[in-house]
């Protein structure tokens, strides 16, 4: 089951130009997600992109038999909308569509388990590696 990580830290401000590139205001979490493409990247994650989407951050992972990567979403609190908020909360799980993904390559199901739970003790060790980065805790719930 995907689970979502809520953390909390002042290291990922909103970059430049980032605000013309959100689909939806407040969806920022860019300085996040790159910072999260390469630290996959130190673990031997093949993380090709980042971009946005309409929710929020997507970090590209492949090398996997489905589509899958992380989601990064963020919770500005103070001043929503001033030039000098930046977001402090975040939200990241790991992106699949399912439990079980259909290959056509393999012409069966696919348990996405195995990838997912890695990805998700691996984020959470990332997290924990970092001390400008609080774990306020993980759920199957949206935290933000």
């Amino acid at each position: 089951m995907n689970r979502f990580i809520h953390i909390r830290s002042n290291k990922f401000p909103i970059l430049a130009g980032e605000k013309k590139e959100i689909a939806n205001e407040g969806m920022y979490g860019k300085a996040l997600a790159e910072y999260l493409k390469s630290k996959l990247g130190d673990r031997e994650y093949d993380t090709p992109f980042v971009c946005c989407e309409d929710w929020g951050w997507w970090i590209e992972i492949k090398s996997v038999p489905f589509k899958f990567g992380v989601c990064v979403y963020s919770s500005i609190n103070a001043d929503e909308g001033s030039e000098d908020s930046n977001p402090t909360e975040f939200a990241c799980i790991e992106g699949t569509s399912g439990l079980r993904n259909w290959s056509w390559k393999k012409m069966r199901f696919i348990d996405t388990a195995p990838w997912t739970n890695k990805l998700h003790e691996d984020l959470l060790e990332i997290f924990k590696a970092d001390k400008d980065i609080e774990i306020v805790g993980t759920s199957e719930e949206f935290p933000l």
